[in-house]
């Protein structure tokens, strides 16, 4: 397991992706990017709670909640 002075190894974190300027006015690829870019900075052994920090906003489109939902559940 991956190890940090800071944390420790076994933890749990969370982290958000911005939910007005990726989620709602991104690309599907853009999500993808971001999504996949926060889950390989904190993500340890699955220990890793993923939000959106705000909500989904209303307007978002389907693909891209569905970009970042697949992304989260890719394996390593």
């Amino acid at each position: 397991m991956r190890q940090s002075k800071e944390i420790g190894g076994k933890v749990c974190l969370m982290s958000n992706i911005d939910p007005i300027n990726i989620l709602l006015h991104g690309t599907p690829d853009e999500v993808a990017i971001h999504t996949r870019k926060i889950k390989e900075g904190v993500s340890f052994k699955g220990g890793h709670i993923f939000n959106t920090g705000e909500g989904i906003p209303r307007d978002t489109p389907e693909e891209n909640v569905y970009a970042m939902i697949r992304v989260i559940k890719e394996t390593d």
